[in-house]
């Protein structure tokens, strides 16, 4: 215990001694200051003194904002024999009538007749308190200005949040740190990454810096904007990106592709995924590549461009299409949260000519070598089967004039031409 004691004197010792230096500092500081000024130094310990000497009152509240600049007016009959000083919230000495005894240009004496006015330009948060405007006479005349100072809100871009990438069906937490004078009251929007890029406010507490998007799905890929405000000055504004990461998702256009020989088409594939990874095109478990910069040969070329939905476009153009190109292409996609394949058919438009007698449809009407969907009339009447001699004994069969045909509708999903005939038996 007497060791504990004994740390405990040695502390407030040395807080004494700390406390003594400092004023003393102080009251050099101030001494320097005089002799530059061909002041006495036992004027400034006088004024000093007489100032501790009377207790601080507030009587005149004087508002600023932060780089702006500020009057305290003080009116004093003065003698001959009397001083004006200016003091400080630390009771530093400003001014000695007109003489400047701070070192500190920012602070001017304005002095005309009764009037011994101090302006402080480009005022700091540091230059708030209060300041004391002295005459020097029997007695002592005293008079407080206590200067408030107004700093527009700042935030802080270290202290808050930056650009989030998550993954979806995380909470993501933004946060908004901004300091000021009063302390800034907050508001957050959003502005959907859309055509109209018109923000939306976020209802919430004007004290509210932190906001939580719970369960985050990709429609939330927006742009928060943090604004902080005080009343002073514009305001501050802060954005944050947030991105939603996803595993792709692959859209066909048309999963079937009719062509000639020889001619040339194009097969497109809508990627949406964060990241967009990797895409390309098989065929019969190969991958395609780009061949369009090899000498000699120019069979497929890759383009992609960016669809409406923010996704990825890619396209396969596939030039002198032989019988071999006819079948199966798979578009694939893959990022860093899975992967993704859809399957289109490239078919023979030729094989639409083989069965003439199944086919009401005239293919030489159409300009376009590209055939999405088919149908077959029931119209088709098949031929009366041959009779035959009926047992003895047996019933005569019932006469049948006709029998109908069925129609077949061929959808996109069949593999190549896929024509179903039912017919009725007698």
């Amino acid at each position: 215990m007497a060791c504990f004691y004994k740390m405990i004197w040695l502390i407030s010792l040395l807080l004494w001694t700390l406390q003594f230096i400092f004023a003393q500092n102080s009251l050099d500081r101030q001494a320097s200051y005089a002799a530059d000024a061909s002041i006495d130094k036992t004027k400034l310990e006088e004024i000093m003194n007489k100032a501790a000497s009377y207790e601080r009152k507030s009587e005149m509240n004087i508002t600023t904002v932060e780089g702006g600049e500020v009057i305290l007016p003080c009116s004093m009959v003065t003698g001959e024999k009397s001083a004006v000083a200016w003091m400080d919230k630390m009771d530093n000495v400003l001014f000695y009538n007109e003489q400047r005894i701070i070192d500190d240009e920012r602070f001017e004496m304005l002095h005309s007749g009764n009037q011994w006015n101090l302006q402080i330009k480009n005022v700091s948060t540091l230059d708030g308190g209060q300041y004391r405007c002295l005459l020097n006479s029997s007695p002592v005349q005293l008079k407080f200005s206590d200067l408030i100072v107004y700093k527009p809100p700042k935030i802080d871009r270290v202290a808050s949040s930056q650009n989030i990438i998550a993954d979806e069906g995380m909470n993501v937490t933004l946060i908004c740190n901004a300091s000021g004078y009063p302390q800034p009251k907050y508001k957050w929007s959003v502005m959907k990454t859309d055509d109209s890029r018109q923000p939306e406010d976020i209802p919430g507490p004007e004290d509210g810096q932190v906001i939580t998007i719970y369960n985050t799905q990709r429609n939330c890929e927006d742009i928060y904007i943090c604004t902080a405000d005080n009343g002073y000055g514009a305001g501050d504004q802060l954005q944050i990106s947030v991105k939603v990461t996803f595993p792709p998702n692959i859209s066909l256009p048309n999963k079937k592709l009719y062509h000639t020989v020889g001619g040339q088409t194009v097969l497109s594939c809508e990627v949406d995924a964060f990241p967009l990874g990797v895409m390309y095109w098989t065929k019969d478990g190969a991958k395609i590549k780009d061949s369009t910069q090899s000498e000699g040969s120019r069979k497929y070329k890759y383009s992609f461009e960016e669809s409406e939905s923010g996704g990825r476009i890619m396209r396969l153009t596939i030039y002198h299409i032989q019988d071999r190109d006819f079948g199966f292409y798979k578009c694939s996609a893959s990022n860093t949260k899975g992967r993704a394949e859809e399957y289109m058919e490239l078919i023979n438009q030729a094989m639409l000519k083989k069965l003439p007698a199944l086919w009401p449809y005239d293919t030489s009407t159409s300009a376009s070598p590209y055939f999405t969907d088919f149908a077959l009339k029931p119209s088709y009447t098949s031929p009366r089967r041959p009779s035959r001699a009926p047992r003895p004994g047996a019933p005569l069969p019932s006469p049948v004039s006709s029998v109908s045909c069925v129609g077949v509708i061929l959808s996109k999903s069949l593999l190549i031409l896929h024509v179903v005939v039912v017919c009725l038996f007698l």
